[in-house]
């Protein structure tokens, strides 16, 4: 029998525009070899059982399709001059890997009365990849989606439109009868929103809305998996799919989750789907699909890809196997099976911020497979100051460390001594502070941290981060000879940024000699007092001898002015002598409390009294 793989995309105003995303277009030929549109092949014959791959497609205005494998061509084929479906088989079973796409020659448009050839469009096209599977080989797939958000409707009411019109209802896709969502409401404010409420009424409780207490995305996506758990018997759910309320999704991520899936082999049937994360900024840009986590530090191997480019979207990265035990996903757009996510087998709660990272590789011998489609759009996280998630990020990379790897004392030290001092040569205090405060937390142990309420205790360290402030706000403090200064250096940025920036190697870990052995100017005089821009985007080292600086983020237009302070520098080393100390003391007692206490901060009887309202 035939299952639908992924359907042919187009550029779409609701979700990405972008048309080499999706095919070239020449004079007379249109290559559907985009991103979205290529078939990889390594990875189905890798995890699925899959035997036979078609195109089904209906189009008028071609004359011709060439079938690709690659650059080659493998098949050609005449098409007629009226509207019919056609059903076309790839090779599928003479090649193990590269990628497999089509192309469509444009017909001759008739000649008018004047003689002169009219001129041709790219007409529309709908059609899909469908995958040949013997029915023993099937498996039974419901996915849950657990959006969990707070206060952002506007966001949560454009995924669910795009949901409900495009996967939900369209009663032609394999998937449609096969999805619930639920969203996961941390805010309690959702159902103020009457355009969402509709949209859920609608779905006859396809959709369901359901209030939490503000626990963080953690706590969010916990009770969805709580949720889709409690309706495994009811509706048969086998999968549940976390994503982020505001991330852009393309809905054929949960097609081409739900195609692959369905016919995984044996060995992989409970294999996690992960997400590909594209800049919203800049649509044609890949993120990442699959990072490496170690010590305390996010690895990408091929980061921020053009794939509007053929070569980059069927590079290696993306189309080769043999990193499934190896990476992880995002909780952008991550799928895992309900062998996976069980009551006793929950995440740990951190509130934000690598949660995704410890539950994935805590579960690293399930495999995890990432395909072209399943990918969402999000707004840069670089382009933003992190401000109180300095907090989270040092916190919870610690106890990720301990959680997921062995010998860690030296790392673990290593990396606090390092944020520290990233804060201090930035003229970064209240990062500091923020450093500080998360490994004093840390060492707490687990029975603070879940004798926590973690919306108070988030409000307080929201206290703790430096607020970012406007350029006029910023301005209103200076002399206008700097403000003159200050302004004309950001129109210069915003005028040169661009992708180039974001991509641009900033030798972070490079420093010069100079700037070493002075603690990035600290022991010298700076060279001029006025207030000079820093991009979030450049080197620590870049306020090298500054005296006043104006850190800019690119993402939000304001930013945080910082200056020398040599009383607060003091500050900064006295809490490199006090983390030694508290280390010393309390390291390794917390290690082992966080490891033996796993199983029962993981367990739903935990989460169920944690999630209740106080």
């Amino acid at each position: 029998m035939r299952i639908q793989l992924q359907n042919i995309l187009l550029p779409c105003e609701d979700v990405c525009n972008v048309p080499e995303l999706y095919y070239h277009e020449y004079e007379n030929r249109v290559d559907f070899d985009g991103y979205f549109n290529l078939f990889y092949l390594e990875k189905r014959k890798a995890y699925t059982n899959f035997t036979g791959l078609y195109l089904i497609f209906q189009s008028v205005g071609y004359s011709r399709l060439l079938l690709m494998h690659d650059r080659q061509v493998v098949k050609e084929i005449e098409l007629e001059d009226t509207e019919k479906e056609y059903i076309v088989s790839f090779p599928y079973e003479e090649y193990s890997d590269g990628v497999f796409w089509f192309s469509l020659i444009k017909a001759c448009e008739e000649v008018d009365k004047s003689g002169e050839e009219a001129e041709t469009k790219i007409c529309k096209i709908k059609g899909y990849f469908s995958g040949e599977i013997s029915e023993e080989h099937i498996w039974p797939v419901n996915i849950g989606i657990d959006i969990c958000t707070y206060r952002r409707e506007e966001y949560v009411l454009r995924n669910l439109r795009q949901l409900k019109k495009k996967l939900l209802d369209n009663s032609m896709l394999d998937a449609a009868s096969h999805v619930r969502i639920y969203v996961i409401d941390n805010g309690k404010t959702l159902k103020d929103c009457p355009e969402i409420m509709r949209l859920a009424e609608d779905s006859k409780g396809r959709i369901r809305i359901v209030e939490n207490r503000n626990a963080g995305g953690a706590g969010g996506f916990t009770r969805g998996m709580l949720e889709v758990i409690g309706d495994k018997e009811k509706y048969g759910m086998t999968h549940v799919l976390l994503m982020d309320d505001d991330a852009v999704i393309e809905p054929d991520a949960v097609v081409r989750t739900y195609g692959l899936l369905i016919g995984v082999k044996e060995e992989w049937k409970s294999i996690t789907v992960g997400g590909g994360i594209m800049r919203q900024e800049f649509p044609h840009m890949l993120f990442c699909a699959g990072e490496t986590w170690k010590d305390g530090f996010v690895g990408n191997p091929k980061k921020n890809l053009d794939v509007r480019d053929f070569r980059m979207a069927s590079c290696g990265y993306l189309t080769e196997t043999g990193h499934e035990n190896e990476w992880y996903s995002g909780w952008w757009c991550c799928c895992y099976s309900l062998d996976t996510v069980r009551k006793d087998n929950l995440p740990v709660p951190i509130f934000i911020h690598c949660d995704d990272v410890e539950y994935c590789l805590r579960n690293k011998e399930q495999g995890i497979v990432f395909l072209n489609g399943i990918t969402v759009w999000h707004r840069s996280f670089d382009l933003t100051l992190p401000g109180a998630n300095h907090y989270y990020d040092l916190r919870n990379a610690l106890i990720c460390l301990i959680l997921l790897q062995d010998d860690v004392k030296k790392k673990a030290l290593k990396f606090v001594m390092r944020s520290l001092t990233s804060a201090a040569i930035r003229l970064r205090y209240e990062d500091a502070e923020l450093v500080y405060r998360g490994f004093l937390d840390f060492l707490k142990g687990p029975e603070w941290l879940m004798r926590q309420d973690p919306s108070e205790l988030n409000q307080r360290i929201r206290q703790i981060a430096a607020k970012s402030q406007t350029l006029e706000e910023i301005c209103s403090l200076l002399e206008d000879e700097e403000t003159e200064v200050l302004r004309g250096q950001i129109e210069q940025y915003r005028k040169c940024f661009g992708e180039e920036e974001i991509t641009a190697s900033r030798a972070a870990g490079r420093p010069s000699i100079v700037q070493t052995v002075t603690f990035n100017g600290w022991l010298l005089p700076a060279k001029e007092r006025k207030a000079a821009m820093v991009s979030v985007l450049d080197s620590p080292w870049a306020v090298f001898r500054k005296k006043r600086v104006f850190c800019y983020e690119p993402g939000s237009g304001k930013g945080v002015l910082t200056e020398r302070d040599y009383r607060k520098l003091y500050h900064m080393l006295g809490l490199y002598v006090k983390s030694w100390i508290a280390f010393r003391r309390y390291f390794d007692s917390a290690c082992s409390r966080y490891r033996k206490t796993l199983a029962r901060m993981t367990s739903q009887k935990f989460w169920e009294e944690y999630l209740k309202e106080k």
